[in-house]
């Protein structure tokens, strides 16, 4: 597939969906070195090829695309999030976090939210989050514990780590994942 300035100017014989001329966005579904998309004429395989969105730009079809990629790819392909589950989100403020309230609420979890204070719990709740807990404010262990009946949480989707990491651990059920997909914390997380 090729394309300049997201049109399609040739197609595979074999690729259905897609016509040239279509104005199209990629979906990060390869290794960065697998593809040249730096470059003003890309070939690209048809299952990353999607046609843009007419109410986006591109760089929100952009921004979109990596934060759903992003869950999808945890909560779907490695973990089956699934009815019941217990998912703790950290930095659930940021995009990959609001597109991780609304795949852990479509396939029937309980989202528990993390930010550092109870200032953005709101928009949190606004945006579907079944719990907020502040990092820097409330007992973690505690809420933790009494949110999932000591139950223990399914999964922690974390892109901080830290020292937090410790206590998100400590709280997980015995079959439970965790994932860190960032460490945006620069400090070492403890050793558990």
């Amino acid at each position: 597939m090729r394309g300049r300035a997201g049109v399609v100017r040739a197609v595979g014989a074999d690729v259905v969906g897609i016509q040239v001329g279509d104005v199209v966005s990629v979906i990060p579904s390869f290794l960065l070195t697998q593809y040249g998309t730096y470059a003003e004429v890309a070939n690209l395989p048809a299952h990353s090829v999607v046609k843009h969105p007419k109410n986006l730009s591109f760089e929100e079809a952009a921004a979109s695309w990596m934060a759903f990629v992003t869950v999808y790819g945890a909560f779907v392909e490695l973990y089956q999030v699934k009815a019941g589950d217990f998912v703790v989100l950290g930095a659930a403020t940021s995009s990959v976090g609001l597109a991780a309230i609304q795949f852990a609420k479509m396939l029937g979890a309980s989202t528990i939210t993390l930010t550092r204070s109870h200032t953005k719990g709101d928009i949190l709740v606004e945006k579907g989050a079944d719990f907020v807990l502040a990092t820097q404010e409330d007992d973690l262990s505690a809420r933790l514990k009494e949110i999932t009946n000591g139950r223990g949480v399914n999964l922690v989707f974390d892109p901080v780590g830290g020292p937090v990491a410790n206590t998100l651990v400590k709280a997980m059920a015995d079959d439970a994942y965790y994932n860190l997909y960032g460490a945006l914390k620069p400090d070492d997380s403890p050793s558990l």
